[in-house]
């Protein structure tokens, strides 16, 4: 059995269900997909917070190889902010993944863009004292996550004390390539697009990502080499992403994530056997797959997107009942849940032959998610 822990452990037990590895899930929802997808599940950390909790992650883990014959665990989105719990969780249990040290690295602005730098690989300007002309700069945080530490700098009243750093915007389509590494090579598993906009006051929240999207030859060589270069540098394992806008031929390096990423719920049947499985050899065997087929061969075109409450919400069994029948929603609430404005309700998917469409669908059916609820939220009120 192997261990899949982050915020939401969902795509991966999915894709290992997929596989036939049994899973035990770890994360913060224990939705109903994650549920029927994994061997079994225990939470890690407290929802409404969005953090995951070192003795929750820590106990599971000795739980899970003593009881459950544990092989390994592969950590997802939720620990950018702490390298130190991967290290702490490599400890209880056998990681399968990039170590902590690769996630400070990666993580840590002063390395990450100055290394950028070294290898010729374009990024925006980023510095780390405040410039004296605000407008056109975003301030974001190293340890942050899903773009909801991501403001413009001029509007940011109280600096206060974080990991802050400052980057200048750059023009371009927000964009990302999912790939699996064995520390060496590289492989790309696809080029997506990213659906960023306003969540509440927050302005550039991630809300989904289509894919696989086709680049210019040019352009997607240049990201290739850019990899390939960056696999090198940093050591990476298994699957990774990385961030970056797309301006015509020419792209700006935002940042990687050294784990697996939400993206892969498009891609899971780009190579045999699923990506977790993938994951688990690059790791493991340092041995890359071969893809089902080449990014630029694969007809159909998926989509995902979180679906964020507006207001407060309450979900009763009807409504969730509702949400099920839809087949296009996932991460739907294991029993009945009150939600706050600006929390997830659910994910929404759709698939069609191009991009546009895919986006166009996603949006119809994230309304459809919204008024529904609404209306069920009110008449549980009357």
């Amino acid at each position: 059995m192997i261990a899949v822990a982050g915020l939401s452990a969902r795509l991966l037990a999915e894709s290992g269900r997929g596989a036939g590895i049994p899973v035990l899930a770890l994360d913060l929802f224990g939705d109903r997909d994650t549920l029927r997808a994994s061997r079994r599940w225990q939470g890690i950390g407290d929802a409404a917070g969005m953090r995951i909790s070192p003795q929750a992650l820590v106990a599971a883990l000795k739980a899970g190889r003593r009881d459950g014959g544990l092989a390994g665990w592969v950590p997802g989105g939720g620990f950018e902010a702490e390298p130190a719990l991967i290290e702490r969780g490599a400890a209880a249990a056998t990681l399968i993944g990039n170590p902590g040290w690769v996630w400070r690295r990666v993580k840590t602005p002063s390395i990450f863009f100055v290394r950028l730098s070294a290898l010729g690989i374009p990024h925006p300007e980023t510095r780390a004292d405040r410039p004296p002309e605000t407008a056109g700069w975003l301030r974001k945080c190293a340890s942050g996550t899903g773009g909801w530490h991501v403001q413009p700098l001029d509007a940011v009243v109280d600096a206060g004390a974080c990991d802050c750093f400052h980057q200048r915007v750059v023009p371009g389509v927000p964009m990302s390539a999912l790939f699996l590494a064995n520390g060496s090579e590289v492989r790309i598993v696809g080029f997506n697009r990213q659906l960023v906009g306003p969540c509440g006051d927050r302005p550039f929240v991630y809300r989904g990502v289509i894919g696989p999207v086709a680049l210019p030859a040019r352009l997607a060589a240049r990201i290739g080499d850019a990899l390939r270069a960056l696999v090198g540098e940093f050591g990476l394992v298994g699957l990774n992403s990385l961030d970056f806008m797309a301006n015509g031929d020419d792209f700006s390096v935002l940042e990687i994530n050294p784990r697996p990423s939400a993206s892969m719920a498009l891609h899971d049947d780009a190579v045999p056997g699923g990506l977790l499985q993938a994951h688990v050899e690059a790791c493991r065997a340092r041995r890359l797959p071969p893809l089902a087929l080449a990014p630029r061969d694969r007809t159909a075109i998926r989509g995902c997107e979180t679906v964020f409450a507006q207001r407060a919400l309450t979900l009763d069994e009807p409504a969730i009942v509702w949400l099920e029948r839809r087949g296009w929603c996932h991460d739907i609430p294991a029993g009945a849940a009150t939600l706050l404005p600006d929390q997830p309700i659910c994910t929404v998917s759709a698939d069609a032959p191009d991009a546009d469409t895919v986006a166009g669908l996603l949006a119809i059916r994230r309304d459809a998610v919204l008024k529904t609820l609404n209306n069920f939220s009110e008449h549980s009120h009357v």
